[in-house]
C-alpha cells in the first residue's frame, strides 16, 4: 500500500458547474504493484450562468470565476455557499488568493476580468479593498507573490504589469512580443513562468540573466501549465500530451500522451503522501491532468520513462462534461477550521468587552 492520503481536485466546465472530486488510493494487496487510485465525486454546484472560466482553492475556501461576470465562493470547512461577488463588468478570467506564511486560511482574494480590472478583496468579510487599474484590455491571468507585496498580471494587449500591493499601483509595465495566456510565480524566489500559445518563458523579476524560452515542439499549441515548485513545471497541449520540464536546464524531461484531446488543466495535489517534497526525479510523485473531453487522470511521475514507452494512469474518472479549468486543494481544511473558530472566539470576546464598556441604562 502507498500510505497516500485523500486529495481533492476542483474543476470547472462549460456546463456551468464547479465540481469536487476526491482521489484516494484503492489499496492493493500487492506491495510491488503500482498504486491505484479511485475517484469519488464530493460535490457539484451549478455555480454560474455561463461557462466557468477559472477555479482556485486555498485553506478551505473555493472560488470560481465565470462568463457571467461573477465570482462565486464556497466554504469547504462547513460545506456552505458563501455567495457572489459582482464588481466586474465582464467575464472573470483569473483568480488568486494570498495568506501570510503559517496561516491556513487566505486573507485576500484577487480577481481579474475581461473589463481590465484586478480587484482585491478581504476574505474575512469579502469587502472590496482596491480596484487596480493598469490594463486597457482584458486581464488574462494574475499571480500574487508569496510575500503579499507584489503581483503580476497580463492582458490581451500583450502587457505584463507588476503591482505594488502596498501602494496599490503599477510599479512596472512591459509590452511583450507575444501575449501571455497564463502566468505563475515560483515559490522561494522571484522567478515566474509564462505560457504563450506555442512556448513557455521563464524570467526573473530581479535578474535579467534568467530569461529562457521552452519550446514544446513543432506545431504544438499549449493549453495549460502548472508550476508547483521552483525548478520544475508541467505543460498541457492541444494534442493531448503532457510535458514535464526541468527549468534548471530548460530541457523537456518527459512527455506522455495523456489524453485524446486538449489538456485543459494540470494540478499537483500537495496533500498526497509523497508529494510534500519533490522525489528523486525532482518532480512531486503525483500529478493530475484533465481534458476538454471531461476525463480526470492521476499519474505517477516516477513511472514515466524517457524512451517513449507509454505510461498508464493510476486512476481515471470520466465526468461527462467539457472541462475548462482545474486546481488542487491547497492548505489544510482542518487548520482553516481551527483559525475560523479562533476568529469567532475573538469576535465574541470583543463583543462582550464592548457590552461591558457600555454605560448601564438607568431604570425608568
Amino acid at each position: 500500500a502507498t500510505g497516500a492520503t485523500k486529495s481533492q481536485i476542483i474543476s470547472g466546465c462549460y456546463e456551468r458547474f464547479v465540481l469536487g472530486h476526491e482521489a484516494a488510493p484503492s489499496g492493493s494487496d500487492d506491495p510491488d504493484a503500482a498504486a491505484a487510485f479511485s475517484w469519488t465525486q464530493r460535490f457539484a454546484v451549478k455555480a454560474h450562468q455561463g461557462p466557468v472560466k477559472c477555479v482556485k482553492s486555498k485553506g478551505g475556501l473555493i472560488v470560481s470565476g465565470g462568463d457571467d461576470d461573477c465570482v462565486r465562493m464556497y466554504d469547504l470547512v462547513n460545506g456552505k455557499d458563501l455567495g457572489t461577488l459582482v464588481e466586474h463588468e465582464g467575464s472573470v478570467t483569473c483568480l488568486d488568493m494570498y495568506g501570510p506564511a503559517g496561516a491556513a486560511r487566505p486573507t485576500h482574494l484577487f480577481s481579474g476580468g475581461s473589463d481590465g480590472l484586478v480587484n482585491v478583496w478581504r476574505v474575512k468579510d469579502f469587502k472590496i479593498l482596491s480596484r487596480l487599474r493598469g490594463h486597457k484590455r482584458g486581464v488574462k491571468s494574475l499571480a500574487v507573490h508569496q510575500s503579499g507585496k507584489l503581483a503580476l498580471s497580463c492582458d490581451e494587449d500583450t502587457n505584463l504589469c507588476m503591482w505594488n500591493l502596498v501602494k496599490g499601483r503599477v510599479s512596472y509595465k512591459n509590452k511583450l512580443g507575444s501575449a501571455l495566456e497564463e502566468i505563475a510565480l515560483g515559490r522561494g524566489h522571484n522567478r515566474y513562468l509564462g505560457r504563450m500559445r506555442s512556448e513557455l518563458v521563464v524570467r526573473d523579476l530581479e535578474d535579467p540573466e534568467v530569461d529562457s524560452v521552452l519550446h514544446p515542439g513543432q506545431g504544438k499549441v499549449l493549453q495549460s501549465m502548472c508550476y508547483p515548485g521552483s525548478n520544475y513545471a508541467y505543460s498541457g497541449c492541444a494534442d493531448g500530451t503532457v510535458q514535464l520540464w526541468d527549468l534548471r536546464t530548460s530541457a523537456r524531461s518527459h512527455e506522455l500522451k495523456a489524453h485524446a484531446r486538449r489538456v485543459k488543466g494540470i494540478a499537483v495535489p500537495m496533500d498526497l503522501a509523497g508529494n510534500e517534497s519533490a522525489g528523486p526525479s525532482g518532480f512531486q510523485n503525483y500529478f493530475v491532468s484533465a481534458s476538454s473531453e471531461g476525463d480526470l487522470k492521476i499519474w505517477d511521475a516516477r513511472m514515466l520513462s524517457k524512451d517513449g514507452e507509454e505510461a498508464e494512469p493510476l486512476g481515471v474518472r470520466q465526468l461527462g462534461v467539457r472541462l475548462t479549468c482545474l486546481c488542487a486543494k491547497e492548505g489544510s481544511v482542518e487548520g482553516a477550521a481551527a483559525e475560523m473558530e479562533e476568529e469567532e472566539d475573538d469576535e465574541s470576546e470583543k463583543e462582550d468587552e464592548e457590552e461591558m464598556q457600555r454605560p448601564a441604562k438607568r431604570p425608568a
